[in-house]
């Protein structure tokens, strides 16, 4: 009988069980009972990832990011200043994410808006995230996306 698919999982994804992926990046969801849950992932080596959201009061989301070595208080901003990556020109509201992806899982970000932007979150395991926060309102919406995975 065919598995069934997590019904947190964005359309067309071909990710297993949100649990499952948690636990490969040794990451929990915050205790608060996040609402609006949605990822697409993989916890089979090689290839291991995971694109996360949620949504949540603040003093979770906040509390969430301290015990994951995040420091709330110095966020980076998108859209950011631009730049530069070797020859490559950086626009101010290029995605922090991967353009096609964010599509596909219906994250939209408004450039007119100012997000709080992280790349120092860590797990116990020592994965790292990407993580974006729309801080507008007292419930928060979070988009994380794994940098690395990190060793059992």
């Amino acid at each position: 009988m065919p598995e069934q698919q997590d019904p947190r999982a964005y359309s067309g994804s071909q990710a297993g069980s949100l649990e499952e992926i948690l636990k490969e990046f040794s990451l929990e969801l915050p205790s608060c009972e996040p609402e609006k849950v949605g990822f697409s992932g993989n916890a089979t080596f090689p290839g291991q990832k995971l694109n996360l959201s949620f949504r949540a009061p603040k003093r979770c989301v906040d509390s969430f990011l301290a015990e994951h070595q995040v420091d709330v208080a110095d966020p980076a901003h998108w859209p950011s200043g631009g730049g530069r990556d070797g020859d490559r020109v950086i626009s101010p509201t290029e995605p922090p994410f991967v353009e096609k992806d964010m599509k596909r899982f219906g994250w939209k970000l408004d450039p007119s808006r100012e997000y709080n932007f992280y790349d120092s979150f860590k797990t116990a395991n020592g994965s790292l995230f990407r993580v974006l926060i729309d801080p507008r309102d007292a419930v928060q919406t979070v988009y994380m996306v794994s940098t690395t995975v990190g060793g059992g």
